[in-house]
């Protein structure tokens, strides 16, 4: 997909999904992490909206940190670790469904995924993913599912 394509696909209603999630700010945790950094990762979860217009962003250059801001914004909630997870356990990210994640699962499935997602989401002119495809608990199945359904 070409940059120009990408810029077609119709972003309305964005900023009005990404707050429907609270977001936290998340730090890297080491010495290096700047004061502000610290104290906004210390605040309790927020909408999008609420972080961009009474707060901050990561690398917005005001904090002390300024352009070297290494932090992001997390959505609570959108992964449930299970206690088990390092004996070989799950994770589980609800999208509409229940993504089932071996935690083995490589980026580039991940990026086979936004691919899949990505094409569709332009051949359907931004329309939401069927619901079938939430009913599929896992990433390789769903990629199966996009790529029969784009054919």
């Amino acid at each position: 997909m070409t940059d120009k394509e990408l810029l077609a696909i119709d972003l309305s209603g964005v900023t009005e999904e990404l707050d429907r999630q609270l977001w936290s700010w998340q730090d890297m945790g080491d010495n290096k992490v700047c004061p502000d950094c610290l104290r906004l990762s210390q605040m309790p979860p927020a909408t999008l909206t609420v972080w961009q217009t009474e707060r901050t962003e990561p690398g917005r250059g005001d904090t002390v940190c300024g352009d070297y801001c290494r932090c992001i914004f997390f959505p609570e909630g959108l992964l449930e670790i299970y206690p088990d997870l390092k004996t070989g356990g799950k994770i589980i990210i609800p999208d509409e469904g229940r993504l089932i994640l071996d935690p083995k699962t490589t980026y580039e499935t991940f990026r086979e995924l936004d691919d899949l997602i990505v094409e569709y989401k332009t051949l359907t002119s931004g329309k939401k993913l069927p619901p079938e495809y939430f009913a599929i608990e896992s990433v390789d199945r769903r990629i199966v599912f996009l790529r029969d359904w784009l054919r």
